[in-house]
């Protein structure tokens, strides 16, 4: 690679820009302070989106769930013009864009290139809060998004449009869209073949996502490289055979396949494949020998000038590790005679470019991945061949009518050339399921350190330039350490995490390898377990919860933890033991009783807690203080779990929703423990979690004269109903001096000891 100018060339451009954003981080969000205002917007429709509303694409980090189910359209806007905000005239233009999801009746209006004044409910996107987390305010930057326009009326619409070839493809993709609806009658087959062949994921079954993703399979439902490289390729020989000049056939081919890449949505992989082809059609026409490796060069530096924030992509980096994987990493791998062995190995040269990738951005590898794709990717050839042909017959069969006799026999002769994709989905869904059924389905592996990332990297490289003179034992053992430094996990001393669930509680406490979540829910945002709490774990690296702690069974401190014990496999991470607080049978709400019941189904023991009862592992001890055995209460806050944690000199105490009445209760009990408190007060607590989230009616000042906190951390949202934290609260904390901590200014806040010395992380830096 370093021997070719250009090649090095594009590294040091690379590794530049990627140096440049960490050093010197953009302002991601141009208007925070425009967050959930009423405003009136002017533009032009860029692009138009079918979209389903599944409840996974619920809007998050808000009190409301602003999608309403159904069919909607997502419309993107260019160069918009803000008109008004908050009932207030204002004109600020942009030449960037915003998303607005709008109601499927407009879906005959709407045309690209037509101009559009809107009117809605400004939402800014979320930057990641908690490490583990999609950063969708980085990822819709990078698409050039300012912020998205919810509860939206459409206020004027112009009647032509400004992009006849944008509204021509888009008409095109409509049309295409309705003819595989047509003859594919399962709708999630059909789903995956507009994803794969259209771009359009909108109609992609949920389930069916999934699937694909856990089997590793799911970049054959992006437009990227294989497919542009197919259609390309099959078009431009397709025109040569029928004896069209070469130099036409060259341009009428890249015309295409660019139009098929702007219908399809111009992804950074599929703009890297069109730049590619281009120079690959060019090589052609001028003699000369294509080079990959000075293709995919040439396609990084024109992409990273455009938009650098593509280096932070894993999109991006997927796409041009891919190419690199072949162009580099393959000649060096071992050679092997036999040829099933040798398929094999050489099948392992994407999973090997792409571990890192996986490990810093979704901190699991599908392990069957190398099995799957050897099985998927040659079938991707016959799918788009078999889908592409039945169009060319459906298509006259719909202009025709398809009740009449010419019709009916195109629409016949289309449904039986779709047939054999139609048979190869089943295929793909039956080696997904399959490999769900194997052990280490989700290998949850962790991130690993930088320099873990970066040795291995260097790793590899040395692996390619040496290829020649290393023996081919040698090399697997090279690549078997490689896989080793990136991903070998070493963790020491007490790690105690506060997650920024929004309005809620999450905890996660690990401590010589015992890994306990205490407390996993929200009010605030929807299924934070799928989006907050389990990237967060994979995060870490955990594979098994020794334990599941229940301080109270309100929705914010039990929804999250509840789709972890449903998602038991799937999602790579085991329980011990969901532990519940041990109280009166008659006040057990109906929370409580699905965890038990959900435990139950998954066999996940489920065990009680009550005073004065502990959980040991070497130097970490946990002893419950509150409640009673069999506590009867008129509410859940007052038997809320409540935890002393010690470990060396670091003590905490950690208490749900406790409140006034609970907290006398258990400062009563507490002054009983002169083994574990001073009775007179004169005790230090390295860290207090707030009571009730910062609720005036907790963490009162008998509580806080008893425990005198270093710091206390208080979680709740940003943006909450309640008032949280109350003035009282921060006063109160303020007059006994204690540090305060939270999770809306800090997001997620850990605490590191190693019993003696503490060290305070915020996730947001602040």
């Amino acid at each position: 690679m370093f021997g070719r100018p250009l090649c090095t060339v594009a590294f040091v451009f690379a590794l530049a820009v990627f140096i440049t954003l960490q050093v010197f981080p953009p302002q991601l969000d141009p208007y925070p302070e425009l967050d959930r205002e009423e405003a009136v917007l002017s533009g032009t429709i860029d692009a138009i989106e079918y979209k389903q509303d599944y409840k996974q694409n619920y809007i998050r980090n808000y009190n409301q769930n602003d999608e309403q189910g159904g069919i909607s359209l997502r419309v993107s806007i260019k160069d918009y013009t803000l008109e008004q905000v908050g009932g207030r005239d204002l004109r600020l233009r942009s030449g960037r864009s915003v998303l607005c999801t709008v109601d499927a009746s407009y879906a005959e209006l709407l045309t690209v290139g037509s101009r559009i004044r809107i009117r809605g409910k400004i939402y800014c996107f979320s930057a990641a809060t908690n490490p583990g987390q999609f950063d969708s305010l980085l990822y819709y930057k990078t698409l050039g998004y300012d912020f998205r326009l919810l509860r939206t009326e459409v206020t004027a619409l112009s009647a032509g449009t400004g992009d006849p070839a944008g509204s021509f493809l888009q008409t095109g993709r409509r049309t295409l869209s309705r003819a595989l609806d047509r003859l594919v009658p399962e709708q999630r087959y059909a789903g995956v073949l507009k994803a794969m062949l259209l771009g359009e994921k909108g109609w992609l079954d949920p389930q069916t996502k999934d699937l694909y993703q856990g089997a590793g399979i799911i970049a054959i439902l992006t437009i990227s490289g294989l497919h542009i490289s197919i259609l390309g390729a099959g078009l431009f020989k397709t025109l040569t055979r029928l004896r069209i000049p070469v130099p036409a056939a060259a341009l009428l081919s890249l015309c295409l396949i660019f139009l098929y890449g702007r219908m399809t949505g111009m992804t950074s992989s599929a703009v890297r494949a069109i730049i590619m082809f281009a120079m690959n059609l060019a090589a052609r026409l001028v003699h000369r020998t294509y080079d990959l490796l000075t293709a995919v060069s040439v396609a990084s530096i024109l992409l990273l000038a455009e938009q650098p924030l593509y280096i932070l992509s894993s999109g991006f980096l997927f796409s041009f590790g891919s190419v690199l994987a072949v162009g580099i990493l393959l000649p060096a791998l071992p050679e092997q005679r036999i040829p099933v062995l040798s398929s094999l190995e050489k099948g392992l040269v994407f999973p090997l470019a792409g571990l890192p990738i996986y490990l810093n951005y979704y901190f699991t590898f599908p392990l069957y991945s190398i099995c799957t794709n050897l099985i998927v990717t040659p079938l991707m050839l016959l799918v788009m061949i078999s889908t592409l042909l039945s169009l060319c017959f459906a298509l006259p069969a719909m202009a025709v009518g398809t009740a009449s006799a010419a019709g009916s026999f195109l629409l016949a002769a289309a449904g039986l050339c779709v047939l054999p994709a139609r048979v190869i989905l089943v295929l793909y869904e039956l080696v997904c399921k399959g490999t769900r059924l194997l052990p280490g389905y989700t290998m949850v592996l962790g991130c690993p350190a930088r320099w873990q990332t970066v040795f291995y990297l260097l790793m590899l490289a040395f692996l390619a330039m040496g290829s020649r003179s290393i023996p081919s034992g040698l090399k697997r053992i090279w690549l078997l350490l490689a896989v080793t430094v990136i991903t070998a996990r070493y963790s020491a001393g007490l790690t105690l995490s506060f997650i920024d669930v929004g309005q809620g509680d999450g905890i996660y406490l690990e401590a010589d390898g015992t890994r306990i979540l205490i407390d996993g829910g929200s009010s605030s945002q929807t299924m934070v377990g799928t989006y907050t709490l389990i990237p967060f774990l994979q995060h870490e690296g955990v594979r098994r919860l020794d334990s599941i702690i229940l301080t109270h069974e309100d929705d914010d401190h039990m929804s999250g933890m509840l789709e972890i014990l449903e998602g038991i496999p799937d999602h790579g991470i085991s329980v011990g033991c969901l532990i519940l607080p041990d109280i009166a049978e008659e006040i057990k709400g109906e929370n409580y009783r699905k965890l038990e019941e959900t435990a139950r189904q998954k066999n996940v023991p489920v065990s009680y807690i009550s005073r004065g009862e502990e959980i040991r592992s070497g130097r970490l001890i946990m002893e419950c203080l509150h409640p009673e055995a069999g506590e009867y209460c008129s509410e859940a806050n007052e038997y809320s779990t409540t935890l002393y944690v010690k470990y060396g000199s670091f003590t905490a105490i950690l208490n749900g929703d406790l409140e006034k009445n609970g907290e006398e209760k258990c400062l009563a009990y507490m002054k009983t423990r002169d083994d574990l408190f001073d009775p007179d007060g004169n005790n230090r607590i390295t860290v207090l979690k707030a009571g009730h989230h910062g609720s005036r009616f907790a963490t009162g000042e008998a509580w806080l004269a008893f425990l005198h906190p270093d710091t206390a951390v208080i979680s709740c949202s940003r943006h909450n109903s309640y008032g949280h934290p109350s003035p009282e609260v921060l006063d109160r904390l303020e007059e006994e001096g204690t540090l305060l901590y939270d999770t809306p200014s800090c997001g997620c806040i850990t605490y590191r000891t190693d019993g003696r010395g503490v060290k305070i992380e915020t996730f947001l830096h602040k």
